[in-house]
């Protein structure tokens, strides 16, 4: 069992995008200072690569978060987007194909030609291409609010009208009693 490091990009005011798998419509949760102070300017997930080619996300807290939007709950490691879990898979493959450039083909290289000296046999393997691993910067594209009960701060959709639910404790807020956070609250 090998782990991957993956660090996903934040915007300007250290807030990662996620994805309600119910709904599919996106927020931001803030990303606490003491993990960036551990992991640099970037937040990080672990994924274990298991033998079927899946990528199973390992997150350390089993933690369950309320969608903002419909207050649906899930763990915290089914909140990703799609263009996150696209950039994780591609890591994923290409760290599979690292490893078998390395460990496969090139030992089998090795082998065969220490033990063809003077015969006919002749190796063609070809290293296995990598892809482009790429995600996006993130962008400062949603309004930031506070939520009274946990004090949560998140970022919603700009032309969101309804209730907002408390990621935490799933309490359901009415969006006209919800101001924009500002900077000293």
């Amino acid at each position: 069992m090998n782990t991957i490091q993956v660090f996903l990009p934040l915007d300007t005011d250290r807030f990662l995008r996620r994805e309600c798998p119910y709904c599919k419509r996106e927020f931001k949760i803030e990303v606490p200072d003491e993990l960036l102070r551990q992991e640099g300017e970037k937040f990080t997930a672990e994924y274990m690569v298991e033998a079927e080619e899946q990528t199973q996300i390992i997150e350390t807290n089993e933690k369950e978060i309320h969608c903002p939007y419909c207050g649906q709950v899930a763990p915290a490691n089914y909140w990703f987007t799609v263009e996150q879990l696209n950039y994780i898979q591609a890591l994923a493959m290409n760290w599979c194909i690292e490893n078998l450039n390395r460990e496969v083909f090139e030992k089998m290289k090795k082998y065969l030609s220490s033990k063809n000296q003077g015969k006919a046999i002749r190796s063609s393997q070809q290293r296995l291409k990598t892809a482009n691993a790429w995600i996006n910067r993130e962008s400062n594209d949603m309004r930031l609010i506070q939520l009274p009960c946990c004090h949560i701060r998140l970022k919603i959709k700009e032309n969101w009208k309804e209730k907002i639910h408390c990621i935490e404790c799933g309490f359901p807020h009415e969006n006209s009693r919800i101001v924009d956070y500002q900077e000293g609250q």
